[in-house]
């Protein structure tokens, strides 16, 4: 089924992938918030304190480039937990549509799976936006309104955009599968 199949058609294939691929991007490097004030984090070597360029969901990165996980203390904030496991909802969730589409180029799926899969795409929109809300909703960035969006913040939000789009069109992809299903046992009842 090349609507649904083919990554050169430009069909919801190509988009969930290309969502994938920037969600991916956007969540697992350090650079989604840029600070523009004066934040320090005590990480690194010695117990040192390291001035803040930018903040990702898992790690930040100092004003020389180098990345660091977050502390013991910053990981057991309330607001960063929840941004992590939203987080990783939405890399489960996008991974397994992608595979799905991956799949669907051998298997050949009933209609129920491509609402499935709807509901999936649509659900990682839902959670890619709350990562967003949340990484730009916490204390610092409300209080002081030193945050801007960093290379990651610009790439959720077209992932969060391509999501979308790719849910509209996996719900075509089930009305074109069970046309096709309904057409066929018409078929073979004639």
């Amino acid at each position: 089924r090349g609507l649904s199949n083919g990554i050169a058609c430009f069909g919801p294939s190509f988009f969930v992938s290309l969502a994938f691929i920037l969600s991916m991007f956007a969540q697992r490097r350090c650079n989604y918030i840029d600070i523009d004030g004066a934040a320090s984090n005590t990480g690194g070597l010695n117990g040192r304190s390291y001035l803040v360029d930018k903040a990702g969901v898992f790690c930040w990165e100092d004003k020389y480039g180098n990345n660091w996980l977050y502390s013991s203390g910053v990981n057991s904030l309330e607001e960063v937990k929840v941004a992590q496991n939203l987080s990783l909802a939405t890399t489960i969730m996008g991974a397994t549509a992608w595979a799905l589409f991956v799949l669907a180029g051998c298997v050949r799926f009933p209609p129920a799976v491509w609402l499935l899969v709807t509901a999936i795409v649509a659900a990682t929109a839902v959670t890619e936006g709350l990562v967003y809300r949340d990484m730009f909703g916490n204390n610092y960035c409300t209080e002081t309104g030193f945050c801007s969006h960093g290379t990651g913040a610009k790439c959720a939000i077209s992932a969060m955009t391509f999501w979308a789009l790719s849910t509209f069109m996996c719900f075509g992809v089930f009305h074109e599968v069970k046309d096709m299903k309904r057409t066929e046992e018409q078929n073979e009842q004639v």
